[in-house]
């Protein structure tokens, strides 16, 4: 298959404000998110699609499920890019793996990483947090789902803080991360944003 190198153009990211762009944003969130965030995460989809973003995720349960599903239900796995620990199929959770493989075989790209899932735990978790490094450096902006158990999208929302990034956060049962550079200000454009916090950076 021929896969046609699309043009770049300059982006902003601010889901109150319609833009154009083409790059990716990553929608992102904890492996236990509850599925009643599914059709909003689907709704943030479609947003992004409609604006001609591609969206990254890392192809785990939870938010990044709810993402490839709702790509796969609109055809558009030629928009979606997941960054993976893995270097096969066989590293990701069994029961998103078919939808892996359907995303992959209908133009959705995997950026494969060094892991087989078989190494030593801290191995292991090591190439999960710089799965997450690769995503953050890839993207112009992220979307974070977070509740308390969410250790590795706190990590990747403290990435997307320390290379100042565009970033949105949805709170879920519990405060908004603390960081001293950053204000956080609710979003009022309403819809899919309900709930969600930008980031904006003091220095």
């Amino acid at each position: 298959m021929i896969i046609q190198k699309r043009p770049e153009l300059p982006v902003s990211f601010d889901p109150c404000i319609p833009v154009s762009p083409i790059k990716n944003i990553a929608v992102v969130g904890s492996r236990k998110l509850s599925p009643k965030y599914s059709n909003q995460i689907s709704q943030i989809v479609d947003y992004l699609l409609s604006k001609h973003y591609h969206i990254a995720s890392g192809g785990a349960k939870g938010a990044d499920d709810f993402v490839l599903r709702q790509l796969l239900h609109r055809d558009r796995a030629d928009r979606g890019v997941i960054f993976s620990a893995w270097d096969t199929y066989k590293g990701f959770p069994a029961d998103v793996r078919k939808h892996i493989r359907y995303f992959h075989q209908n133009g959705g790209s995997i950026m494969w990483g060094t892991s087989s899932g078989a190494e030593p735990i801290m191995a292991v978790k090591m190439a999960l947090l710089h799965r997450n490094i690769r995503l953050v450096q890839a993207c112009e902006g992220v979307i974070a789902f977070m509740n308390a158990d969410s250790r590795g999208t706190f990590y990747t929302v403290r990435e997307a803080v320390k290379a100042k990034k565009k970033l949105v956060v949805f709170p879920i049962n519990r405060e908004l991360p603390g960081f001293s550079i950053v204000k956080w200000v609710p979003l009022k454009c309403g819809g899919c944003w309900d709930g969600g916090y930008k980031a904006v950076y003091l220095k």
